[in-house]
């Protein structure tokens, strides 16, 4: 994680970070004098010290407008009841960072002096004690404005036209990105083809290998490509890459093993100038061999590699025989297969098969070849090299399938999809062409519906295991239909340039006898292909340059609006443009909070989705957090708030607050935590369902094609951030981490049945990242026939002593829930009535009208009563937790 490529020191830890904040909150520097030396030393020992304070925390979970809704209620009551401002923390997560955000630019622009003034008009019993039937303005503003994304709605609303307008510009200037470059990737089997094509039926007369024709030049690029993979893997073995990483595999094995597998296919389709078999086997063994011994020795020589963890092969003779014996195999498999399976002739199917199968057969004979080896070196090899050799397989394996997936696409699935269009044509009794032209305008619309569906699936309530193997099976078709559709526009596209080909041939010879006819039997050749593809390719990296990466997804019209409805309430100066409405100065800088108590922690989700850490590997994320001190994580490290953050490569800045709380609420997004597939990335990223943000920030197209193809880690310059509910939903992780004694917990997540999704997630990934148990009674809520429930929360114990030692206080979390109890107040019993989804409403619902906020709000102020009901007011936060234990029937 870097906010610039080139940072001027490293990162910070985490134990710097906590002690910054425990200065901060505490003003006590006790443990900079005689910190241990070591990191988990100092660490214990801040551990231990920050338990003699007893931090106290107050999360807010995500959830969109109804979590913000019901945490203003929250805060409501907290201040009614005269904790609100005793918290130390205020950690909080997507819709739950709207109202914090809020509350805590608020305090900012009032200052120190007006503190208390805010805290009194929070609670609405003082509000009425000042004889105001109005709430401050900051409450009023956002009461105003809850519609937040278009705070005037009507199909002749100016807002709503106006988000419609921001989702189709951008979505248009992304397409003109991806698609090119999309369609350019799928041309690659039709170059292939036609290049099969020239080769086989213009070049047979031609001298096979005399030095500079076009066999001698395919056979230099196979023999290339299998000597630099060859190269690589013995570099590897012998102690100069063992710390390789996979991309440096993808580049050095991978590609030149490809590109001499095309090479060598193509170089096959010349037959008759296809080697002997004398030659075929001399070769394929003689390489190997040679490679083993040559570099396998000079390597040596240079020692370990650098980490002195190389994959070392025992016994270099041993290594370099089985090489001599194996390779032949590939050379005798290689033969068979240029000489037998294919006599193309003039058969336009077996070249549109051979295009599909060469290169998977070559690799497959590649990974059979492997296989020999390994058997025959078994004695040189330790486990780590084996599984070297397994993974190696494995990733050819996958080059294999690409392939022919992408054949299948553009010789049989594309051609499929004309024929059905031209059968509809003719059962419709329309003119040739109409359902391609009708086809043509849907694509988009098409890619836009699948890129909310796949959305929809992510975001949706604990699935079934039903529902979860039908989104698996749903999505991957839903992309292989994209594609086979920009296939298809491929196809249409290559005919109608050799038609016009063809054409002005005609006109040339003065005659159009044939010209439509010509087209289609020869298609376009390796030329007219090669240049349509690199005028994809061009225009698509020329576009890039000008449509950067951030600035064309929606995550700046979700922050504008955003910082208009919640920063902006607490401006008293405030004056928007007269025609959007908008001010550029609602919005603060995250450093410019530093001040201000409770200290806000933002929670955003840092995606890992190609992470290669088996820790990883399911969730697919890690947690990051934006605070008025720093930003960062444990696991990538972290940097000062007031240096990180730049806009187009321009000098840091430091981090804005909106632009903090839209990536923590960035529920939509192509990288989302565990939610994350490929099949989902891709589709969201083509409809540009894109609410998350890389930092920081990236330039070129690099980071785009990372989201597309969902590749996004923790290991790149650039790092991809998104909603922090996609791996926790409450914060409550960032609090246990900070040691806090006493943590209040408002969660506003949607669940209908109660089955605590996101307090069980976060109860297990405490445990498993931070080793800290989190003790509750039964999670269970009562119902009765009308949906009331017996409470509105539970109190649970934090067992810090697990891993601080017997001696250290354990925590104790006050977990609030959206229910309805039945005791509410009449107007939130009758919207209850009304909507029976209240109070867990969708939360891609977010266009409240004013009852169902204030319904939400109410709801929110009446749970703190509740649970709070005989508190005096006494010894603060811990008694609040004593009124609460007591009311709720726990044991602390």
């Amino acid at each position: 994680m870097t906010d610039d490529p080139r940072p001027a020191a490293p990162p910070l830890a985490w134990a710097d970070v906590l002690e910054a904040e425990y200065r901060a909150l505490y003003g006590d520097d006790a443990l900079a004098a005689a910190a241990p030396a070591d990191a988990d030393g100092r660490l214990r020992a801040l551990h231990h010290r920050i338990h003699g304070y007893g931090p106290t925390a107050l999360c807010l979970s995500g959830g969109g407008i109804r979590s913000a809704t019901l945490a203003l209620g929250i805060l409501q009551g907290l201040a009614n009841v005269g904790v609100l401002g005793n918290f130390d923390y205020l950690s909080t997560v997507s819709g739950g960072g709207y109202t914090g955000g809020w509350f805590t630019a608020w305090l900012r622009r009032e200052g120190a002096v007006g503190r208390a003034q805010v805290l009194r008009q929070l609670d609405p019993a003082r509000a009425a004690d000042r004889r105001s039937r109005d709430a401050a303005e900051p409450i009023a503003h956002v009461r105003r404005t809850c519609r937040y994304l278009a705070p005037q709605g009507g199909i002749v609303s100016a807002d709503m036209w106006a988000v419609l307008a921001t989702m189709g510009r951008n979505l248009f200037l992304n397409w003109l990105v991806i698609l090119p470059l999309l369609a350019a990737a799928l041309l690659v089997p039709r170059l292939y083809y036609a290049v099969v094509s020239a080769v086989e039926s213009g070049l047979t007369a031609a001298p096979c290998l005399t030095a500079g024709t076009p066999p001698a030049w395919l056979l230099g690029g196979a023999l290339t490509g299998f000597s630099v993979a060859s190269i690589y893997t013995v570099l590897n073995f012998a102690g100069v890459g063992g710390g390789w990483s996979q991309g440096r595999f993808l580049r050095w094995f991978l590609v030149p093993l490809l590109a001499g597998s095309v090479a060598a296919t193509l170089f096959w389709s010349s037959y008759p100038c296809s080697l002997d078999l004398r030659w075929a086997v001399g070769i394929s063994a003689a390489l190997p061999a040679l490679t083993w011994l040559v570099f396998g020795s000079l390597a040596r020589r240079r020692g370990v590699s650098r980490d002195g963890s190389s994959l070392r092969a025992q016994g270099g003779m041993r290594t370099a025989l089985a090489a001599l014996v194996s390779g032949p195999i590939l050379g005798l498999g290689a033969y068979w297969f240029a000489t037998y399976p294919f006599g193309f002739g003039d058969g336009e199917p077996l070249r549109e098969l051979y295009a599909v199968l060469a290169v998977p057969i070559v690799l497959l004979l590649v990974v059979i070849t492997i296989a020999i080896f390994v058997g025959l070196a078994s004695g040189a090899l330790d486990d780590a090299a084996l599984e070297w050799w397994s993974r190696c397989s494995g990733w050819i394996g996958i080059a294999a399938m690409l392939w022919m997936v992408a054949g299948v696409l553009v010789f049989y699935m594309a051609d499929l999809l004309e024929a059905s269009l031209q059968a509809m044509d003719r059962a419709l009794n329309v003119e040739r062409q109409t359902s391609a032209t009708v086809f043509t305008a849907v694509i988009p619309l098409l890619s836009s519906l699948a890129g909310l569906a796949a959305r929809g699936t992510a975001q949706s309530a604990q699935p079934s295991a039903a529902r979860l193997a039908l989104q698996r099976t749903t999505l991957p078709v839903i992309v292989l239909v994209l594609l086979c559709s920009v296939a298809w526009v491929n196809l249409r596209v290559l005919e109608r340039l050799e038609y016009h080909r063809a054409v002005g041939g005609a006109l040339c010879s003065q005659t159009l006898v044939g010209a439509s006819e010509a087209c289609h039997p020869v298609g376009a050749g390796a030329g007219e292909i090669a240049m349509y593809g690199a005028g994809l390719v061009v225009m698509g990296l020329a576009t890039s340059w000008f449509v950067p990466t951030n600035r064309f997804s929606l995550h700046g019209m979700y922050r504008q609006r955003l910082i208009r409805t919640f920063l902006g309430a607490s401006r008293k100066d405030r004056a928007p443009n007269s025609f959007t409405g908008f001010d550029a100065n609602d919005d603060l800088n995250v450093h410019d909070l530093r001040d201000v108590r409770p200290l806000h922690v933002i929670t955003a989700t840092l995606n890992a989705v190609s992470s290669t850490h088996v820790g990883r590997h399911e969730r697919q994320a890690e947690s990051f957090t934006f605070t008025p001190l720093h930003v960062g994580n444990q696991s990538v490290g972290y940097r000062q708030a007031a240096e990180y953050g730049s806009d187009g490569g321009k000098p840091a800045t430091g981090l804005s607050l909106g632009m903090a709380l839209a990536v923590s609420g960035a529920a939509a997004s192509s990288a989302m935590g565990i939610y994350s597939s490929k099949a989902r990335a891709f589709l969201l990223t083509l409809a540009n369902a894109r609410l998350g943000l890389w930092f920081g920030p990236p330039l070129g197209i690099g980071p785009l094609i990372r989201e597309l193809l969902g590749l996004t880690t923790d290991r790149n310059p650039y790092v991809y951030l998104s909603d922090g509910g996609h791996y926790e939903n409450l914060g409550v992780w960032e609090m246990v981490a900070r040691r806090c004694r006493f943590i209040v917990v408002s969660d506003a997540g949607c669940d209908p049945t109660y089955s605590f999704d996101d307090l069980s997630n976060a109860v297990r990934r405490i445990r498993l990242d931070l080793g800290v148990p989190i003790e509750f009674p039964p999670l269970d809520l009562s119902r009765d026939g009308q949906g009331h429930t017996n409470r509105h929360g539970l109190v649970g114990v934090v067992r810090y002593s697990v891993v601080d030692g017997p001696t250290v206080p354990d925590g104790t979390i006050l977990y609030l829930k959206a229910t309805l109890s039945g005791d509410e107040p009449v107007d939130v019993w009758n919207f209850a009535r009304i909507d029976r989804a209240f109070p867990h409403d969708s939360t891609s619902d977010q266009f409240f009208d004013e009852a169902r906020f204030e319904s939400y709000r109410a709801l929110g102020f009446h749970t703190v009563l509740s649970v709070a009901n005989g508190f005096s007011g006494v010894n603060g936060v811990r008694g609040l937790f004593d009124a609460a234990s007591h009311n709720l029937g726990a044991d602390r």
